[in-house]
């Protein structure tokens, strides 16, 4: 059911909506209350759940690096102004695994543009609509505010107001203006927990399937369409590794006690590859570490550890020819001064793993 279609969610028009449509009224305080809550205290209840969907997401493009791109089976349509796909074809998998990659690098951009909404269930919450986007804050830990449907009574804040809870939602920066729809939740029968149903405010004629498309084959360009390598300093940090990964054959493994600047001159750079030189920054999951490397980075790391993704093609990874790397004083390798774009992976999840 839908309450309002392709507003423009200006405050004139959202409180004629409130005004006169009583069953959106009746919906919105029939049974369970709404609340603004703060990210960080939903982390906490789901860490692990949220973590396994970074995973799947970075598996995602990991599995589909070698395949035709997106923008290639898209044909769009000028008239409703969207791309389609052939039916016979699948590109849930692949379109959603660059919508995340995307997010999670565009978020230490941009922030987050707009808040993330969702509900409570007993053993943690649930962000729909805006899912990739929370899990794009969950993987920078930033703290943000996100719309909360009190499920079973147990949060401690103050419920909204219909014309608040609205104004929140369709609240960004992105946009000159922002086209939105509400509507009841198409949850699954057999995944709902109580009768509640939950009202959404969703975005409309917006053009991210184009970020989205860049982002697919922009990954392919980068990763040279092939798995990356993952050098280990060891034979026991290689067999953990292996033990710690989804799948084994989404990446090359190699054991290699070079100098780990050296990696981009040994990869001819090209591709991508990961540099561990110590036990203590493996762990289950590990897939979800290739998300933060950004398009345009020249590396992305943990700080304070020997865990490097070197970006291999870049202008800056370039530099490091072995004449380079060899006649190079520390600091200036391992602190990253010979490039210009990092991505840090925060100490919360990767030292978490």
């Amino acid at each position: 059911m839908k309450f309002c279609e392709h507003m423009i969610a200006n405050p004139e028009n959202i409180q004629n909506l409130i005004d006169t449509h009583e069953e959106l009224n009746n919906f919105f305080y029939k049974d369970i209350s709404v609340q603004k809550v703060f990210s960080t205290e939903l982390y906490g209840k789901s860490f692990n759940a949220f973590r396994h969907q970074l995973n799947i997401g970075a598996t995602g493009f990991l599995k589909n690096i070698q395949k035709t791109r997106l923008i290639e089976l898209a044909k769009y349509d000028a008239n409703n102004k969207a791309y389609e796909f052939d039916k016979d074809i699948d590109i849930t998998h692949q379109f959603n695994s660059a919508k995340l990659h995307w997010l999670v690098n565009d978020v230490k951009i941009s922030g987050l543009g707009y808040p993330p909404q969702g509900y409570m269930q007993k053993d943690g919450f649930v962000a729909h609509p805006g899912t990739f986007r929370f899990f794009a804050a969950f993987a920078h830990q930033i703290k943000c505010s996100v719309s909360v449907w009190d499920t079973y009574n147990e949060l401690d804040g103050k419920p909204l107001e219909l014309f608040d809870w609205i104004s929140f939602c369709a609240n960004g920066f992105i946009r000159q203006n922002r086209y939105i729809t509400i509507k009841l939740d198409d949850i699954p029968d057999v995944n709902r927990e109580t009768p509640n149903r939950y009202l959404e405010v969703h975005e409309t004629s917006n053009h991210h399937d184009h970020n989205i498309f860049n982002q697919d084959k922009a990954l392919a360009e980068i990763y040279n369409s092939s798995k990356p390598t993952i050098f280990c300093a060891t034979e026991e940090i290689l067999n953990k590794v292996k033990a710690s990964c989804s799948d084994v054959d989404l990446y090359t493994f190699k054991v290699s006690q070079l100098n780990p600047f050296l990696i981009p001159s040994v990869m001819n750079f090209k591709g991508v590859a990961m540099y561990i030189g110590q036990e203590g920054c493996i762990n289950s999951p590990f897939d979800l570490l290739f998300l933060y490397l950004d398009i345009n980075d020249d590396v992305a790391y943990i700080p304070g550890t020997k865990l490097i993704i070197f970006n291999n093609s870049t202008h800056n990874c370039k530099k490091l020819i072995p004449e380079i790397v060899l006649e190079s004083a520390d600091i200036y390798l391992e602190d990253f001064l010979w490039a210009s774009k990092t991505s840090i992976i925060p100490k919360t999840i990767g030292n978490s793993l």
